[in-house]
């Protein structure tokens, strides 16, 4: 077991560092960095004599635990990336810490920096999980994190949401890599409440195959310099605002016309313009509507119905399937619903004059005859007229 002692610190110091004739004791309470990685460290200790000590690298060592930091308030830079420290504890002696990096260990859940009030980075990516699990963070830490924390890296944890850092409102730069997310509307909405977001790595999840992920990133983050390590230059932002503003007026155009057709429509249905309504009945079928129109005998009804014939295709599109059956009955056989023709003549001998002096008409029977009949529509009787005779 390597533990940290005074032989150590004299192979760690850099000699150039080292004033001529000064003691180790002397230069290590003035030092201000200390490297100490690769060492095989297996506990941190010993360091009590480095009170002035601001940044600590301890990273690709054994340690198991975040221990004996105590009697350095002073550090601002702690490196304890590549350990297999499997907890977040002991941080609340170091009020000054500033950065904080704890990559590559076995951390489950993010804890233990609430107390950090100057906390401004933090590192936590690629923890050693165990299968299908994803690490987890302590709301309270978090919010209290809120007003400070300015960089996040969470890459190869596996999360699937966003949603337990969302408070940190503050970030600046996001790396999220290499984990399972895949809502990208749920990302958008986040991102949206992320102004100050200049960086962000959405590399190796799921979202990143959804269709315009990039252009809807860039489009609700408007301060967004770096997409997936990949540069946004000012051409391929105006480039995507535009393609946003033409989306959103296709959008507005297509609300707007889905109103107008459903007005057109409720007006078409209402009975103030639109056709006569056949077949209103409930049960009764356009043939029977079809038949209850042609039976009606005066000259003004048929007119009325030829005279609809000349509304436009776009009021047809509204009307009710009677009106549409009159409507395409009318258009293939015109002479059946032409106003009635006026005859001169009695039917079978008469001289043309009744005895008042009336002259009598009938429908043309040749209108109604041969194949001008549609099978499907029911047509009114020829009338019957009265026979008359000549006074002698």
């Amino acid at each position: 077991m390597v533990r940290i002692s005074l032989e150590l610190l004299t192979r760690c110091i850099n000699p150039a560092k080292r004033r001529k004739g000064e003691t180790l004791e002397r230069y290590l309470r003035r030092a201000t960095h200390l490297q100490l990685n690769n060492r095989e460290i297996e506990a941190i200790c010993h360091l009590d004599m480095c009170s002035s000590l601001r940044v600590l690298y301890l990273y690709e060592n054994c340690i198991e635990r975040i221990e004996g930091l105590d009697n350095l308030p002073t550090i601002t830079n702690l490196y304890l990336q590549k350990n297999v420290i499997t907890r977040m504890e002991n941080l609340h002696v170091l009020p000054h810490l500033t950065k904080l990096y704890l990559g590559n260990n076995g951390i489950t859940v993010v804890e233990g920096v609430g107390e950090l009030p100057e906390l401004r980075e933090l590192h936590v990516e690629y923890q050693q999980l165990p299968p299908g699990e994803e690490i987890l963070f302590d709301p309270l830490c978090m919010y209290q994190l809120a007003q400070s924390l300015t960089v996040l890296n969470i890459s190869g944890n596996g999360l699937s949401s966003l949603r337990p850092v969302a408070c940190l409102t503050e970030l600046i730069t996001l790396t999220a890599a290499d984990n399972q997310l895949s809502d990208l509307k749920e990302v958008l909405q986040i991102l949206q409440s992320w102004r100050r977001l200049e960086r962000v790595d959405f590399s190796g999840n799921p979202l990143c195959v959804r269709s315009r992920y990039m252009d809807n990133i860039i489009c609700v983050a408007p301060r967004l310099v770096l997409l997936d390590r990949k540069e946004i230059s000012p051409m391929l932002r105006d480039f995507v605002q535009r393609w946003k503003m033409s989306k959103d007026k296709r959008r507005l155009e297509r609300r707007t016309q889905k109103q107008q057709q459903q007005q057109r429509g409720f007006g078409a249905t209402g009975g103030s313009h639109g056709a006569p309504m056949f077949g209103a009945g409930g049960g009764g079928s356009q043939t029977h509507g079809l038949g209850s129109s042609l039976s009606m005998g005066t000259a003004g009804s048929a007119m009325s119905l030829t005279g609809s014939s000349h509304l436009g295709d776009h009021r047809l599109a509204h009307r009710s399937p009677a009106s549409k059956a009159v409507h395409e009955a009318r258009t293939r056989f015109p002479d059946i619903f032409a106003p009635p023709r006026m005859l001169h003549g009695g039917a079978t001998g008469g001289g043309g004059r009744s005895s008042k002096g009336v002259h009598s008409r009938r429908y043309d029977s040749n209108l109604f005859t041969g194949s001008n009949v549609p099978e499907t529509i029911g047509l009114p009787p020829e009338p019957q007229l009265p026979m008359t005779t000549q006074p002698q």
